[in-house]
């Protein structure tokens, strides 16, 4: 009893020390880039639910929809209740997030790792930017994560015997529906964990079959949007694009120096003693390097996004640990040596939120831009891709009114001159650049450098917001929100 009992209050320990970063997170910054389209993306499947999701509308191809149904039904209530927008819908992330904690520590010792290993790599796990943020974001992550590491444990738990691979691989075909190439890591991790401790089970046919089981998700996945024309755009172009630069093989360079400056950036202090730790401890535990190895896949494709090291994070954890208690070959733990962790995650989240702070300094303007207009009718938003005051904006008004009030929005590239802005604010409809210009449609916003212009009835806007374009100020206007640091602007028209 009295050692159920020391297990209970680690975990209870690691429940809170995994809670009070991500909610300072959640509650003090802002919706950010993806985060801002995605919120709207679940007001629209909570009014209106769709089998390809939409945004403003249209289909998507970004992510599949029961990642909107899912978070829309567990953010509805929290807004019905007066909660922050926010909160509302970044708890689902972090619910997802505290329920994968204790399959993760199960999946560590079933590894090998010792009981002192494995709650030390989740506590470096749960201080790691690499986890806070996405699971205190509306991202997909923190319930792909979920899927993966309960689908991990249900391979490795031989005590439910075979009829636990279909749970496993079914598992698996969920985590499609949230981040789509990565929902093959349980069926990699599954084969790489039976080749080292029995052969035999991958023969087995239950368990082939489910491995394949992904397979079958991604074919769903392609022919739903193909039937409105988007499959190859995702499948080819978004994914195609993050594995495989189109820039050639200076682009391909450039995205790798770029994934391992923000590893570095969202865990400066363990990516060394990962590394050290691996070239030391590799040989000991031939599963957990082989899932070490697997971070070449983020490397490989995640840019400028830390969240794609979330599925890697737990061996990055585990071999940091390792070097960290191995004294020869034995483990010690020690109160100097929890000191010296204590200090190390301390400094690692207090570099993150250094990062984010000022990644708020870039957000912030854009919510408070967003929340001046909410309500305000004949809005115009012209410039750089500020997504966050389009959905301060819509949600809002959601909120308190039933519905968002139609609104002009265009979206030029950055280094677009002057005078596209200012023909685009003289005439909404110009037939200028039509050449260049999608129109209604934002599926293609990550792919494609060219102009967007989302559908309106305005045919004279009152309010005019310029996105980041100091150098435009619209023709007999009085400006009424200013934020000179990120160029965000907002005049009255006449």
């Amino acid at each position: 009893m009295q050692k159920l009992s020391a297990d209970v209050r680690n975990m209870l320990f690691i429940a809170l020390a995994y809670i009070i970063p991500r909610l300072i997170f959640i509650l003090l910054t802002p919706l950010m880039l993806d985060e801002a389209l995605y919120t709207v993306m679940i007001s629209e499947q909570m009014h209106h639910i769709t089998l390809i999701p939409t945004f403003l509308s249209y289909p998507m191809s970004w992510k599949p929809a029961p990642f909107f149904w899912l978070y829309g039904l567990i953010a509805n209530p929290l807004l019905a209740a007066g909660l922050p927008l926010e909160f509302a819908f970044r708890f689902p992330s972090l619910l997802f997030g505290l329920l994968s904690l204790l399959p993760l520590y199960l999946v560590l010792r079933k590894a090998g790792a010792s009981k002192g290993v494995a709650f030390l790599s989740l506590v470096v796990f749960i201080f790691s930017g690499i986890s806070v943020y996405p699971q205190s974001t509306v991202l997909t992550d923190a319930p792909l994560f979920l899927c993966i590491i309960l689908s991990m444990f249900l391979y490795m738990e031989d005590r439910y015997g075979r009829w636990r691979f279909l749970a496993a691989g079914l598992l698996a075909f969920l985590a499609f529906f949230f981040k789509l190439v990565f929902a093959f890591m349980p069926p990699v991790l599954a084969v790489a964990w039976f080749f080292l401790k029995d052969k035999k089970t991958l023969r087995d046919p239950v368990f082939l079959f489910s491995l394949c089981l992904p397979f079958v998700a991604m074919v769903l996945q392609y022919s739903l949007l193909q039937s409105v024309g988007l499959g190859n755009q995702l499948f080819i172009g978004d994914i195609g694009g993050h594995l495989v630069s189109n820039q050639g093989l200076f682009g391909q360079f450039r995205g790798a120096y770029n994934s391992v400056l923000v590893f570095f950036i969202f865990s400066p202090v363990f990516i060394g003693l990962f590394v050290i730790g691996f070239m030391k401890y590799w040989r000991e535990n031939l599963f957990m390097s082989f899932w070490a190895c697997l971070t070449v896949i983020p490397l490989l494709s995640s840019s400028t996004m830390p969240w794609y090291f979330l599925p890697v994070l737990p061996a990055i954890s585990f071999f940091s640990v390792m070097l960290l208690v191995r004294q020869g070959k034995e483990e010690k733990i020690d109160l100097f040596l929890l000191l010296t962790i204590a200090i190390l995650v301390i400094a690692s989240l207090a570099f993150f939120y250094y990062v984010e702070y000022n990644e708020y300094l870039i957000f912030q303007p854009q919510k408070e831009a967003g929340m001046f207009i909410a309500g305000k009718p004949n809005v115009l938003i012209v410039g750089s891709y500020k997504p966050s005051i389009i959905a301060y904006k819509m949600e809002i008004e959601y909120h308190s009114m039933g519905a968002p009030l139609d609104f002009g929005w265009i979206v030029v590239p950055q280094d677009s001159n002057r005078s596209v802005v200012a023909d685009f604010v003289k005439d909404y409809d110009n037939a200028k650049y039509d050449n260049i210009t999608t129109n209604g449609s934002f599926s293609s916003a990550f792919t494609s450098m060219i102009n967007f212009r989302k559908d309106t009835n305005i045919t004279r806007f009152d309010y005019i917001v310029m996105a980041g374009r100091a150098d435009y100020v619209p023709s007999n206007s009085t400006p009424l929100y200013a934020n000179n640091a990120t160029n965000i602007s907002v005049y009255e028209v006449g």
